[in-house]
């Protein structure tokens, strides 16, 4: 954006075209007020950094990839409900599209099985479930709100902390993010070896 308005474009001729891909993990309520508080953050920067007036600038439009490193090699059609949870949180966060990962990913490349299988979620999500008829139904809960909070809270500590380091780009320069990265999966590494993360199967 700062290198759009930079080159002279207007920020709210632009942004209403852009739109991200997230990453779904498999903390259920976590993955949902993820997209929720991404969602508040993008529109709060906005309008207020960037005094934006469309609507459609504070709006934002998200991709989800469900995990496929959330998926295992052994007892393979275990990933059909990892990768259902996923959906069904990335429609419950208010994603606008979705790629499923297919169940034998971990394995090799997919299936045709597999690949229709993952479709089928989605399409069973969409139009028997009801869940498309809604928006946000789960805002208003308790503790839907509360993590929400929460999570946008840390997320703004880790965007100042971007923004005192240079910015984004400086930071995968530097390798601060990829250390940041690094550190969660080896935290995640040991918590299963530990065996205080249960991975089924």
């Amino acid at each position: 954006i700062e290198c759009g308005i930079k080159a002279g474009l207007n920020p709210d001729d632009m942004i209403p075209r852009f739109s991200a891909q997230m990453h779904m993990g498999m903390d259920f309520f976590e993955e949902i007020c993820k997209l929720r508080a991404f969602r508040k953050m993008w529109a709060k920067t906005i309008k207020e950094r960037f005094v934006c007036a469309k609507a459609a600038s504070q709006q934002f439009r998200i991709h989800v990839h469900t995990g496929g490193i959330n998926l295992t090699a052994q007892q393979p059609l275990n990933n059909i409900t990892r990768a259902t949870l996923q959906v069904l949180a990335s429609a419950l966060g208010g994603t606008q599209s979705i790629h499923t990962s297919s169940y034998d990913e971990a394995i090799s490349l997919p299936s045709e099985e597999a690949a229709t299988t993952s479709l089928r979620i989605n399409q069973i999500i969409l139009h028997e479930s009801g869940l498309a008829k809604v928006c946000d139904p789960l805002g208003g809960s308790y503790y839907v709100e509360w993590l929400t909070e929460e999570l946008e809270k840390e997320a703004w500590k880790i965007v100042d902390e971007i923004e005192s380091r240079g910015g984004y780009t400086r930071c995968m320069e530097t390798g601060w993010l990829w250390n940041l990265l690094d550190q969660r999966i080896q935290t995640w590494r040991q918590e299963v070896d530990q065996g205080e993360r249960v991975i089924v199967g």
